[in-house]
């Protein structure tokens, strides 16, 4: 027995030679934790500029409670290189720790390298080894490196804050999509889709920006971010622009689902309606050869923000639906035919042609002339607390 015991020792011993261990570890204290990327272009040279958005690991409240300890959260660092390999060269003449890429939760780019085109950055980081793309893109409306100095209030990175408002505003305000990841660029445009991305500029600047009264201001609306419309992407390049009232028909027309807020004309007046978008259904058609697409939409109403009229009967509530149908489907129209004639499918006409008619002789001449049509179907499901809105007495005594 204590032979058995003392070769199964000796066995063991021999075998932790070949066990692997930890050769190639980093720990925490030597990487830089890149939380957001800014890149840009310079159209005329050629020089491409690289922001990287590094974490500071000694901010936060005990830092910033000691005497001199008011620290940043991040540090932003700049490079200026003829080509993209040479970035990490660059930085590294500035930051004194091995740079750690995939913590990043933002990507911008400037709007003058969207319209050169984004091919040549996301080829790049696409041959990296361990290349992450899950991760959202915006691009810059106005000066890229004013974005990257801004700092943002109650988030603790400014890439923390644009990640989360992404989702915000696809829930409650339908003004932007799920799908802006790098990822969805890369799979879209290779499919010769179209894609909006979500736009960032600075609010307006006040007072000493080098000061520390910035971060003690009341006044949120200024010195900070904020998302300013959509970019139109197609084919890697940007070609155009969306606003805010455009986005929320672009996420309706392609199907994303989310709360939005439209004013509605209603009986010689107008009235706020509160709408739950629940998704799209696409059917294709022909007539005389001609392809026409039914695109039904499916809302759901509430009259929890309307103020100027409250429903009291049965045959209200179908004449406020019949309304809103017909409102949102002229606002529909409009939009389409507004982008349409500037070539844009928003609409991925192309795209549906291509999978349920992939026999087509010419597919870009039939998504052209493709007829569209609406069925909005608007079903009343809320109106509040009160079973009539408050009228007064007019200030009479």
């Amino acid at each position: 027995m204590f032979r058995r015991k003392a070769a199964a020792a000796v066995a063991l011993a021999l075998s932790a030679a070949l066990l692997s261990s930890c050769w190639d570890k980093t720990e925490l204290n030597e990487l830089a934790l890149v939380s957001m990327i800014g890149l840009d272009r310079d159209p005329e040279s050629g020089i491409y500029t690289i922001r990287l958005q590094v974490i500071n690991p000694t901010s936060g409240s005990t830092a910033r409670g000691t005497p001199g300890g008011e620290q940043s959260p991040v540090y932003t660092y700049e490079a200026n290189v003829r080509t993209l390999a040479e970035a990490d060269l660059k930085f590294y003449h500035l930051i004194p720790r091995k740079l750690f890429l995939h913590h990043a939760k933002a990507v911008l780019i400037s709007g003058r390298a969207a319209r050169q085109g984004m091919r040549d950055f996301i080829n790049f980081s696409e041959l990296q080894p361990s290349a992450r793309t899950s991760v959202p893109l915006f691009v810059v409306d106005g000066s890229i490196g004013e974005v990257m100095r801004t700092y943002t209030p109650l988030e603790r990175t400014p890439a923390e804050s644009l990640s989360s408002r992404i989702e915000l505003l696809a829930d409650y305000a339908l003004q932007s999509g799920r799908d802006v990841e790098v990822r969805d660029v890369i799979e879209r445009s290779e499919r010769d889709e179209w894609i909006v991305l979500p736009m960032v500029a600075v609010t307006p600047k006040t007072g000493n920006l080098d000061s520390r009264d910035v971060d003690a201001s009341i006044d949120a609306n200024r010195n900070q971010l904020r998302l300013n419309g959509g970019a139109v992407i197609r084919n890697y390049r940007m070609v155009g622009r969306l606003d805010d009232n455009e986005l929320v028909l672009y996420h309706l027309l392609n199907g994303d689902k989310g709360t939005f807020v439209r004013r509605v004309p209603f009986r010689n007046g107008h009235v706020t309606a509160v709408l739950l978008s629940r998704g799209t259904k696409r059917r294709l058609d022909w007539e005389n050869g001609r392809p026409v697409v039914r695109i039904r939409l499916s809302l759901e109403l509430s009259t929890l923000a309307m103020n100027e009229y409250h429903p009291r009967t049965l045959e209200d509530i179908r004449a406020l639906e019949k309304a809103v149908s017909e409102s949102i489907t002229d606002e529909l129209d409009a939009f389409l035919d507004k982008t349409r004639a500037k070539g844009w499918d928003l609409a991925g006409i192309r795209s549906l042609l291509g999978r349920k008619a992939p026999k087509l002789p010419n597919p870009d001449r039939a998504a052209a002339d493709a007829k569209i049509r609406f069925e909005i179907k608007t079903l009343f499901t809320g109106m509040g607390n009160l079973s009539r809105l408050y009228e007064g007495s007019g200030g009479t005594s």
